[in-house]
């Protein structure tokens, strides 16, 4: 039985430089289609414009700190689950492999209460991924589109660097496994010798306490990219 998965991180270990990217390429689009946009380049000849700048500027709104903001609740998650089954974990081994009604209470309310905070974080990471495919899936579009107008029409359009294409996998694994990831409920009658061995409870407290560094890496950096909202970055 997996009480986690680590690759419930996956999405926040995509290299920082994507992001950096990513969040260039929306700053450098909102500029050309504000109203201060002095480059003399019209946004509005392009097919896809409203739609590209529209997505853009839910981004830099909502959507990316959204990201951030979710990163922290996964974090929560992972440490509250640590202390919770390492508490568990402790009191199994005090128990001198007598499976007494208190430890199948204290056993029953842990199990179960994983199973609400991993509904409620699955709850909280579906909005998120439907505003980031809606982003990619709007980059992608343009992206096509740009492709395949004449040479001189591509130029004023080199400077928004390209969606990369492999962070549409990741958000797409991203997202499939984060539905994936259940926790059991159980009755204290389950809860036997084969029933506690089957938990890993061990390996799990090695899984959420990876996925807290890793979501804390993710955090320490993330909000000093909104910076790159702007053009030139940081103005």
């Amino acid at each position: 039985m997996n009480l986690t998965n680590k690759a419930i991180v996956q999405l926040f270990t995509v290299p920082e430089l994507t992001w950096v990217r990513i969040n260039s390429r929306v700053g450098f689009i909102l500029h050309l289609a504000s109203p201060s946009n002095t480059s003399g380049f019209d946004m509005n000849a392009y097919q896809y414009e409203a739609s590209l700048s529209n997505s853009c500027e839910e981004w830099s709104a909502t959507t990316y700190n959204s990201i951030i903001n979710l990163a922290t609740q996964i974090q929560n998650y992972a440490n509250n689950a640590v202390s919770s089954f390492s508490g568990l974990n402790q009191q199994i081994s005090n128990s001198g492999g007598v499976i007494s009604p208190a430890l199948q209470e204290v056993t029953t309310s842990t199990l179960n209460s994983l199973a609400r905070s991993t509904n409620e974080l699955v709850t909280s990471c579906n909005p998120v991924s439907q505003s980031m495919l809606t982003f990619l899936s709007t980059n992608k579009t343009f992206d096509s589109y740009v492709l395949t107008l004449p040479i001189p029409d591509i130029v004023p359009i080199l400077g928004m660097p390209a969606i990369d294409p492999t962070i549409e996998g990741v958000v797409g694994d991203w997202i499939t496994i984060v539905k994936a990831l259940s926790a059991p409920n159980c009755t204290p009658s389950e809860v036997d010798r084969a029933f506690l061995e089957s938990l890993n409870i061990q390996v799990a407290i090695n899984q959420w306490t990876e996925i807290s560094t890793i979501t804390q890496a993710f955090i320490n950096y993330a909000g000093g990219l909104n910076q790159y909202f702007t053009y030139p970055p940081g103005n």
